[in-house]
């Protein structure tokens, strides 16, 4: 399986460089976050009382097209994570936990032309754990505690990172610019505390909306492009002109040889 995950990625990294371009992008979205324990019985313990946390999304993207169906899209993300809890006899509570993440798309355009597309892609990510907090409301006593996230608490044992892999679905307008509309299912593959014996993972869906400049320099090159082809008429003048020059000759030495006689 792994083998051939590998020779897809590298069909489509090393695909032809057919009219390739390149855009740049601004994108924003919201995010549906929670947290699964591996372990059966901590599962079932929460799973009554987890909620899905709402959160948001902020960040850039480089788009690079391969040819005109494939693309690769590296992002870098400010993601807002974590999950909610709530028992009605006793209180509810939400964990933030703030993410710098670098995702990186494997795309291909499914239904396009040159106004909309469809859109595939899956890949990788990797993400640090920025900051974090913990707030609880009681509803015995109606009062609110706010904790924040220390790491150099070893009793904890916080890991920082996770990575993991992403699949998304998207919808594209195309015009001088674009605007894409995206969701994506995220999996993280790494535990966020070592506290437990099994790991604790991140789950995410998120809806996104994305802005893209197409680069200036795409343009430039089509346009200089244009202006260095030259047309067709124009090679065709200079052999006209000779043909209509050895016809007005003969001509000439027609008119001569009668005045002559």
């Amino acid at each position: 399986m792994s083998r051939h995950l590998i020779i897809t990625i590298l069909l489509i990294l090393f695909s032809p460089l057919v009219k390739s371009q390149t855009f740049y992008g601004l994108k924003t979205g919201v995010n549906f976050t929670t947290i699964f324990y591996e372990n059966p019985a901590q599962e079932k313990l929460v799973k009554d009382s987890r909620k899905i946390k709402t959160d948001f999304q902020a960040g850039i993207l480089y788009r690079y097209s391969l040819n005109k169906v494939m693309f690769v899209q590296p992002e870098l993300l400010y993601s807002r994570k974590g999950l909610k809890n709530k028992q009605p006899q006793h209180g509810e509570g939400k964990t933030y936990m703030n993410f710098v993440e670098i995702p990186v798309l494997a795309g291909m355009k499914i239904f396009h032309n040159r106004y909309r597309a469809w859109e595939l892609g899956f890949g990788p990510y990797a993400a640090f754990w920025t900051d974090g907090k913990y707030y609880y409301l009681s509803y015995k006593t109606f009062q609110e505690t706010t904790t924040k996230v220390d790491f150099t608490d070893k009793t904890n044992k916080y890991n920082r990172w996770d990575t993991g892999i992403f699949a998304q679905m998207a919808y594209e307008l195309t015009s001088k610019n674009s605007w894409e509309f995206a969701l994506r299912y995220q999996h993280g593959m790494l535990s966020s505390s070592e506290e437990y014996v099994d790991p604790v993972r991140h789950r995410l869906v998120s809806l996104s909306i994305a802005y893209l400049f197409k680069n200036k320099k795409n343009t430039d090159e089509t346009t200089r492009k244009r202006k260095n082809t030259r047309p067709y008429t124009s090679t065709c003048r200079p052999l006209q002109h000779n043909a209509y020059a050895r016809t007005r000759g003969r001509s000439d030495k027609s008119r001569n040889a009668t005045t002559w006689r």
